[in-house]
């Protein structure tokens, strides 16, 4: 199940997933988890919604470098939170927090810099870390 609400250049998305395993000899557990995200494109577009099937198109780019602009920034702030442990299934539960940044220099290709930190727990062990991330994206037409 998820939702989104979108205000301008503002867009919080939030998702639930829910996971029944089929899994006799564990009981047949269920593993749950949930995210929420608020995205800010600072360069003010807006995500347009398609109501033919129910998602939001890419960041329109008023001005791409490829017309001496700068592009899109879109910043956003993402909790999520998973709990795989269940009877005698013991994944753990997780949390994580990101901080993240995407500047689309034109609609085809965006630069992508996130920071993580996880906060694990299982059968009463604790683990922390953290990792920045970053990934290009470049489309084909």
């Amino acid at each position: 199940m998820e939702a989104s609400f979108r205000s301008g250049p503002f867009r919080l998305h939030a998702e639930y997933n829910q996971a029944n395993l089929h899994a006799p000899a564990l009981l047949d557990p269920e593993v749950v988890g949930y995210h929420v995200t608020l995205s800010w494109i600072a360069t003010g577009e807006v995500r347009q919604y398609n109501p033919n099937n129910a998602t939001f198109k890419g960041v329109p780019i008023s001005r791409s470098v490829k017309h001496d602009g700068w592009g899109a920034w879109e910043y956003s702030i993402r909790y999520s939170t998973l709990d795989a442990t269940d009877g005698p299934l013991s994944g753990g539960e997780a949390d994580v927090w990101s901080l993240g940044v995407n500047w689309w220099l034109t609609d085809l290709m965006n630069v992508y810099i996130n920071y993580r930190y996880i906060d694990l727990e299982r059968k009463n062990l604790r683990g922390k870390s953290s990792a920045f991330t970053s990934r290009i994206l470049l489309m084909l037409e």
